[in-house]
């Protein structure tokens, strides 16, 4: 997934987007409103950017290590 991720396949992204999804939320809990969207806004996209410079490597992870 990872892989396909950072060959900018949409399903991939959202599958990885949906996945982190609860981490990303927990982390804005306590925000405003307003400023929780735009937060959550740029995380995705950043971790969607950071997947550029992400050096995929041989090492086995299954989905469920992820969460």
């Amino acid at each position: 997934m990872l892989v396909k991720a950072k060959q900018k396949e949409p399903s991939a992204q959202q599958k990885l987007l949906t996945l982190i999804e609860p981490k990303i939320r927990y982390h804005t809990r306590y925000l405003p409103f307003h400023d929780k969207q735009d937060a959550e806004q740029e995380i995705r996209i950043k971790i969607l950017r950071s997947l550029d410079r992400f050096e995929i490597r041989s090492v086995s992870v299954s989905e469920t290590d992820l969460l």
